[in-house]
């Protein structure tokens, strides 16, 4: 999930590079307009990062549930 947040950073730096006549770098570099695009990667990835814990705490995997039983 994690590199899901790398590769939205990666194709927006190579927006840069390769849409310079188009971008303006002002506009596009702004703190804030990087921050609005963290939060937007960040709140696209939080909902299977949510399921993928949700699903392991209720339906864990029988492995799990072996190293839950105390000898």
């Amino acid at each position: 999930m994690i590199i899901s947040l790398f590769g939205t950073l990666i194709c927006y730096a190579l927006s840069f590079l390769l849409l310079t006549s188009v971008l303006d770098y002002t506009i596009a570099l702004d703190p804030i307009t990087i921050m609005k695009v963290l939060c937007l990667s960040t709140i696209s990835w939080l909902p299977f990062f949510l399921y993928s814990k949700f699903k392991k705490c209720c339906f864990p995997e029988a492995h799990e549930k072996l190293n839950l039983i105390e000898a």
